[in-house]
């Protein structure tokens, strides 16, 4: 069976001549695709032409400009002004943001733009050889003087800067003036005769000229001549959106708050890992330490094990593969670095975001160090020529330059095919569209963008001129002109994001370049305030994280060393307040027993990546939670008794598993060089407080000591959820319980799953929150007292609606509705808060969570019904004392009609139904066994545990008895291999409305269980040493209220 594959010719036809019209029509016959074409290129549409000088099309900037020669020319919205053909940028203040406004029929631009009115010719400095093919994006350097305006030059004060009136400037200078509709400003020393009304696909063409990296002047043109995005159509089709809401999102982009610098804190810092001052342009290595300072990590490396451990590592690694010319790895090295490789045998990529990848080097090539997650070749090559020069290995520094440039100039006529490509023909299929002429994602899988800069950074002082000049223009080439993944956004919505940290290889790229040809100012300037703003936005002022450890892990390390790049440079970052309070976070958001570390999302459950934290160690190393973190994840690991001699004859003997440590090794391997050993630590080292909370995010962290069996509740409430996309899931109000040193519950074993019906939530004829993704809840805060801490957070909202903020196509993916309940589709969230992320951004590129802008149109969040309830409401916490325990308390109602309610737990590795008799109605134990651990992810029904004297256990106790069962459910998400399996406890009722009133008593076997009695809404707990008193109240709006009284004293109560 053969396939139709529809063709660009919607929207566009209509503004064509009808010459071009033809063309277009003659197009329209369907291409035939091969019947085992993928299911990926079903949707490929065809590109429009590309020589007729359509808007986003190869020809479109030459027409564009021919028909504006012999003039200066501006338009409202651009940062960039085209002097007799030449593009300039208006401010040297702001460079990222100085851009003109219109106002009273006037175009107002920065101060240090008005001598462009004087110009009568431009004769700038040509383009560097070897960088041509840059020429449609080249900024040109004007040089400036200051001018002393007349007083009928109206100005404008925007900020701190002074902004003037172009338009009066140049009249009073005698100079031809055409303003045109559109916010076109045309300067001319002779008649101007261009006319925008003549030729609509030219003043299209001219309008897209002034579009930047980051932003369209008119996002709609995008729209019509993009393929994809005229077929997507603009939201307002497809959504609910009132004129005075979108009146309201094309209002002044909001100025978000961030901290001062006055509240930065280096204290402890260790400054010397930083090195000396950075050399002159194109000296190397520059980036991360200068030449001169490899003494001082050779020093750090002699006295810490911990990177003398991963300098072992790298010699033996080597030594098996790429240093062994009998290995598939050697035989690679001596052609690369022989320049004998046959370039005839190199595998490239098929098509979509591979199409310009070098995947292999030669189809018989087999990696000779276990590997994931990187690009293979040029990590090892990079991390060879830092290992020489810590080494002082020159001989073997020189060799492993020559490869790393053969193995790029294999990698550059990709670079230069990308560069070629329009956005008309990247905007053709949802994988064509990761590609972007002005986006790093994209170019940064053609280039190995993790690599990149670093493998002339390191190799750079084993090169030759030619080689260092070769590489330094690769990274021009791959890198001028781009913005990255936030970047291309506004200040605060997305700059919150792992996919922001990965990316800053753009700007670590720029930094080996800077002063030298192809350097872009704006680039760097962009990287730089990304990585300030991933601190303050990314990390919360109590340091939580908005995205799960498992998704920051890896972007964490780019973060990291564009730090380290930043600091060398001026800018230290280190002390940002939010920074500083990151580790500690962490402390709070593990268990006490230390084996699991709570965020929420995709791989939510996942401890912070250990290179991040010992690198954190390196350059703060007094950080006692850095200490305790990383004794989490090495427990049986004391640098004070480790035999190094002893390590290197086991991992002779067997490095099948090893990866190879290097710092663009993202988050599977310690830091290197930058780690420190740590001391063993407990968790009683670190003086934390019993109970954390963070508002910004909405998380409590209770504890009943410091210890590692202590009671541990946990609440997520994210309540700074705003975007219909991410990695977020259906988790918000999910808890997890800890006590007598076994993790009860926990997640799923499904760490990607979005489904709500997954985590800890309360289940309504089988739907919890929409599954992809919910909409927000309202945190309702944190109540706590010595003895007592609870979370309280209204669901109702997550139940009722869900959110999108990204489409590829409507109708899928996280634009997916339920049809039988969603019957009004899509309408914009209408909560202030979310609004104000998206106000003043339809012009930005940014696409939420990773597409180019020829992906997606501009989304801001949208709603739509899911599960209409009346109420769902959640309090969660822990009560200390002799006897410390647990509880959460749920209230559900859908409607009037009677309903089935689950209230559902996760059970953590290794814990099922503990086999103990005379339980009250509503009540179940829970026990822990290592040896089920194993098949947690795939586990199977077991009978009761039989507990030991003294095992821990945990007593689960509905005190509104409604049905409990431990269980293993067979509705788990279907991975290709139908629904998978997983283990949970339920209680379950029927009924027009629910409550849970859910225990969690820790105790061990051979305990008495306390007497529990629960009439009128009153629960009396009492053990021989201990009594409490809970008081229910859910008489005011359906939500209860929790009081614990203990020896008829009040000693806390929940919101």
């Amino acid at each position: 069976m053969s396939y139709p594959v529809r063709i660009f010719v919607v929207g566009v036809l209509a503004l064509l001549t009808p010459n071009v019209q033809a063309q277009l029509v003659t197009a329209q016959t369907p291409t035939v695709l091969p019947k085992d074409t993928p299911s990926s290129a079903l949707s490929i549409l065809s590109a429009p032409p590309q020589d007729k000088g359509l808007p986003y099309t190869r020809s479109a900037q030459k027409r564009a400009l021919s028909a504006l020669k012999n003039t200066i020319a501006l338009c409202a919205g651009g940062r960039y002004a085209y002097v007799y053909g030449y593009k300039v940028r208006l401010d040297t203040l702001d460079i990222l943001r100085g851009e003109a406004f219109r106002q009273n029929d006037k175009l107002f631009v920065p101060e240090a733009a008005a001598g462009l009115a004087q110009l009568n010719q431009f004769t700038p400095k040509p383009m560097p050889a070897g960088l041509n093919l840059l020429a449609d994006r080249w900024v040109y350097d004007l040089p400036r003087t200051a001018i002393k305006l007349p007083p009928s030059v109206e100005r404008r004060k925007v900020g701190n800067q002074t902004y003037i009136a172009l338009t009066d400037y140049a009249r009073h200078l005698g100079r031809q003036v055409k303003q045109t509709p559109r916010g076109l400003l045309l300067i001319g020393t002779g008649p101007i005769g261009y006319d925008e009304a003549k030729d609509p696909v030219l003043a299209d063409a001219i309008i897209s000229l002034f579009d930047t990296p980051e932003k369209y002047i008119e996002p709609q043109l995008a729209t019509r001549y993009i393929p994809f995005l005229n077929k997507q159509g603009d939201v307002t089709k497809h959504a609910r959106i009132t004129p005075a809401q979108l009146a309201d999102l094309d209002g002044p982009e909001p100025t978000w708050p961030e901290p001062p610098r006055s509240s930065y804190d280096l204290t402890g810092f260790n400054a010397q890992l930083l090195g000396s001052v950075v050399p002159a342009p194109g000296v190397y290595p520059r980036l991360l330490f200068s030449p001169q300072d490899i003494p001082m990590l050779q020093a750090h490396i002699r006295a810490n094990k911990v990177t003398q451990k991963a300098l072992i590592e790298m010699e033996v690694l080597f030594a098996k593969s790429w240093l062994n010319p009998q290995s598939s790895d050697g035989k690679v090295f001596e052609q690369l670095a022989s320049g004998a490789l046959d370039t005839k045998a190199v595998v490239t990529g098929n098509a979509g975001p591979a199409a310009y990848h070098v995947a292999a080097l030669t189809n018989d090539h087999k990696p000779g160090i276990f590997n994931t997650h990187i690009n293979y070749v040029s990590n090892c090559l990079t991390t060879m020529a830092l290992y020489c020069l810590l080494t002082d290995n020159k001989t073997l520094g020189r060799k492993v330059a020559n490869a790393i440039c053969s193995y790029y100039r294999l990698v550059e006529p990709k670079v230069d095919e990308h560069l070629r490509t329009s956005d008309s023909e990247f905007g053709t299929s949802p994988d064509n569209a990761g590609h972007s002429v002005h986006q790093w994602r994209g170019m940064h899988t053609v280039v190995p963008h993790m690599d990149l800069a670093f493998s002339l950074d390191f190799a750079g002082a084993f090169m030759t001129d030619t080689q260092r000049r070769f590489m330094q223009q690769l990274i021009a080439k791959a890198t001028y002109g781009r913005r990255t993944n936030g970047g291309d956004g506004p200040r605060r919505a997305w700059r919150d994001i792992n996919h922001v940290t990965w990316h800053l290889t753009h700007h670590i790229c720029q930094a080996t370049i800077e002063g030298l040809d192809g350097f872009d100012p704006e680039g760097y300037a962009s990287g730089s305030e990304l990585t300030r703003d991933f601190l303050t936005w990314g990390i919360d002022e109590d340091g939580f994280a908005f995205e799960s450890n498992g998704k920051s892990g890896g972007g964490l390390q780019f973060q990291i060393l564009a730090m380290i790049v930043q600091a060398r440079r001026g800018d230290n970052l280190w002390g940002h307040p939010h920074w500083r309070k990151f580790l500690t976070g962490q402390a709070y958001m593990t268990a006490p027993n230390g084996r699991e570390t709570v965020t929420s999302g995709t791989w939510g459950g996942s401890p912070l990546s250990a290179q991040a934290i010992s690198e954190i160690k390196a350059f703060y190393p007094n950080d006692r939670a850095a200490d305790w973190l990383l004794s989490t994840q090495y427990p049986n690991l004391d640098w004070a008794t480790f035999d190094l001699a002893a390590y290197r004859k086991q991992i002779e003997l067997n490095s099948d598993r090893l990866r190879l440590p290097g710092p663009t090794y993202p988050g599977f391997v310690l830091g290197f060089p930058y780690a420190a050993d740590w001391k063993p630590t407990r968790r009683s080292d670190l003086a934390l407080d019993n109970s954390w909370k963070t508002d910004t995010y909405g998380y409590l962290s209770a504890t009943s000591d410091s210890t590692a069996d202590a009671s541990w509740m946990a609440l997520h409430a994210r309540a700074n959820h705003y975007i219909g996309s991410g990695h977020h899931h259906a988790d918000l109000g999910m808890f997890y319980f800890s006590g007598l040193g076994v993790n009860w519950f926990t997640e799923s074993p499904f760490p990607k799953t979005y489904t709500g019906k997954n985590h800890n939530l309360v289940i309504i004829d089988g739907k919890a929150e929409a599954d992809g993704p919910p909409a927000g809840v309202q945190y309702l805060g944190v109540q706590t007292s010595p003895q007592v801490s609870f979370g309280s957070i209204d669901q109702t909202y997550a139940y009722t609606w869900q959110w999108c903020t990204q489409v590829m196509d409507w109708g899928t993916g996280f634009s997916r509705l339920d049809s039988a309940v969603a019957r009004n589709g899509w309408e914009l969230e209408p909560n202030p808060d979310l609004i104000r992320y998206f106000r003043g951004t339809k012009r930005y590129k940014m696409r939420p969570w990773w597409p180019t802008a020829n992906f997606s149109n501009w989304t801001p969040t949208l709603r739509a019904l899911w599960n209409p309830v009346q109420y769902v409401y959640r309090s969660a916490g822990l009560v200390r004392g002799t006897h410390p325990y647990g509880l959460v308390v749920d209230d559900a109602r859908k409607d009037d009609q009677p309903h089935r309610y689950e209230w559902a737990a996760m059970l953590a590795k290794g814990v099922w139904q503990a086999n103990v008799p005379n339980l009250p109605t509503g009540a179940v134990v829970l026990a822990h066994r290592s040896e089920l651990e194993k098949g947690w992810a795939k586990p199977k029904p077991q009978a009761p545990l039989n507990p030991k004297a003294g095992d821990p256990l945990l007593l689960v106790y509905d005190l509104e008895a409604n049905t409990p069962a431990v269980q293993t459910a067979t509705d788990g998400p279907d991975e290709g291999k139908g629904p998978q399996p997983y283990n949970r406890l339920t209680f379950t009722r029927t009924a027009d409305k629910a409550r849970f009133r859910v225990l969690m008593l820790p105790f061990r076997a051979g305990e008495a269980l306390p007497n529990i009695s629960y009439q009128n809404n009153r629960a009396v707990i009492q053990w021989a040493d201990q009594t409490d008193t809970l008081i229910f109240d859910d008489s005011t709006d359906n939500r209860t209220r929790i009081t614990v009284n203990r020896n008829a004293l009040t000693i806390g109560q929940s919101r």
